[in-house]
């Protein structure tokens, strides 16, 4: 009798340990990158009959995730966040989270296990190039906050990790500013005073830094260009000059002339040459001579040239001439005004207009004639990168330069077009839909050894 009461108690206390289960959700967090293996959740066993197997259906988390001893949850490899959610193991907007089926025997019971994997700022943030280079016209509108673009930071690691703070440094750093807040680039906008290319025309000691919350440093030198416009008139370098002359006089020497008008060709003389300054650049410094208020009488006496600002004698001055003394002031003098004139069109932020013109085709040429060159000539070589980043400034530029110009009521559609030179044969054309009888435009082709740049401005009028 009393052996087979023992018998019943023991055959009670299995089937309750039989029946006992674990929870079916299990939630872990742990770091990315952490050192492998790393034991994550041990099943408590009271019943050695249970084991437990891994039965998650992407097979590919085997990879990573492994029982030991049938009854110990183990990452046996290292987890990035960043290639988890690259690879969609887990979906990563809020947080990188991985669910394993477990399948527990011999009852078939699935439990569920979450595993949060934390980000960390594991990764080196870096600029895709060590240096860029900027294009910004010295006539840019402060007051317009104008914005300059920049490749940002490329970093792996995920948007909530990567605060950075940025810095420009070096000589000129106190002319500008970082903004971040125009899309995934940067801005460098102009700070408090406008640029000027005649006092100082570029900047190539200028370091953009970006710090992050470890004090990791990634940095990206800066060349900024500072593109010349025609901001200056030409001043002489005396105002007023005297030269006493003899009435047979034959020059300083003699030299022989074409001149367009009714002599062939003549011997002059020397009588002086004009200087005048122009610190603007190219064809924007270049310098016309001419007189001011002269009477065509004069033609047959004294030649200009309106490179030099030489002037000629292409006759004696004789006081007895009878289309001299008409001319001539008190004590025999001949007063002449000389005027010097700037080549290159006006199209600084300074000059304003306030009646609408149309459209201006030359003007438009010449303007795109000075700036293109300027830049182009500049590029060593041919770089597909660097072109688009190129192409984009380009157009920022002629756009601003457009506006300057005061053509009212216009919108203006800027194409710009970069390639390599590699034929001697180039042929491009672009079209527009646009209005014939209002709108305009105006287009230039540019070509060194290196590259070739087209541009046109579609002038779209608005009413």
């Amino acid at each position: 009798m009393l052996s087979l009461i023992i018998y019943f108690l023991i055959i009670l206390l299995n089937s309750t340990c039989y029946c006992r289960f674990h929870s079916r959700f299990h939630h872990i967090s742990i770091n990315e990158n952490e050192i492998s293996p790393r034991h994550l959740l041990s099943f408590n066993l009271i019943n050695s009959i249970k084991s437990y197997q891994l039965v998650s259906t992407n097979v590919q988390l085997h990879k990573y995730f492994s029982i030991e001893n049938q009854t110990n949850l183990y990452a046996i490899q290292s987890l990035d966040r960043e290639y988890l959610c690259s690879e969609q193991f887990c979906s990563c907007t809020i947080q990188c989270s991985i669910q394993l089926k477990i399948l527990s025997q011999p009852e078939h019971q699935i439990i569920f296990v979450n595993i949060t994997i934390n980000a960390l700022n594991d990764n080196l943030h870096y600029f895709r190039s060590n240096e860029i280079q900027i294009h910004i016209p010295e006539n840019t509108n402060i007051q317009h906050r104008q914005c300059y673009r920049i490749p940002n930071v490329d970093d792996k690691d995920l948007s909530e990790t990567n605060q950075f703070i940025y810095e420009l440094i070096g000589n000129g750093s106190e002319k500008f500013e970082i903004d971040q807040t125009i899309g995934n680039d940067l801005c460098l906008r102009i700070k408090n005073h406008p640029l000027d290319r005649e006092e100082r025309d570029q900047y190539d000691h200028l370091w953009l830094i970006v710090t992050d919350k470890q004090q990791q440093q990634a940095k990206m030198k800066l060349h900024i260009q500072v593109l010349d416009v025609n901001d200056n008139s030409p001043k002489f370098l005396t105002n007023l000059t005297k030269i006493s002359v003899n009435e047979t006089f034959t020059g300083k020497e003699k030299k022989t002339f074409f001149f367009p008008f009714k002599y062939s060709f003549y011997f002059v003389g020397e009588l002086t040459c004009f200087q005048a300054y122009d610190p603007d650049e190219g064809n924007n410094g270049r310098i016309i001579y001419s007189f001011d208020h002269f009477d065509d009488k004069l033609t047959q006496f004294l030649y200009l040239n309106n490179e030099t600002g030489c002037l000629f004698i292409i006759q004696s001055l004789l006081l007895t001439s009878i289309d001299l003394i008409p001319l001539l002031q008190l004590n025999n003098h001949l007063l002449l005004t000389i005027r010097a004139q700037a080549y290159g069109p006006h199209f600084s932020s300074n000059i304003h207009s306030k009646s609408s013109r149309p459209f201006n085709t030359n003007e438009v040429k010449e303007m795109l004639e000075q700036l293109i060159q300027q830049i182009i000539d500049r590029q060593n070589e041919y770089d597909c990168d660097k072109c688009t980043q190129l192409s984009k400034d380009l157009s920022q530029i002629i756009k601003d330069a457009m506006k300057s110009l005061n053509y009212e009521r216009y919108k203006y559609v800027i194409q710009v077009v970069l390639g390599q030179c590699q034929d001697d044969n180039l042929m491009m054309t672009c079209r527009c839909l646009w209005d014939i009888e209002t709108d305009n435009y105006a287009s230039y082709v540019y070509s060194n050894t290196k590259i070739f740049c087209a541009v046109t401005v579609f002038g779209l009028f608005y009413y």
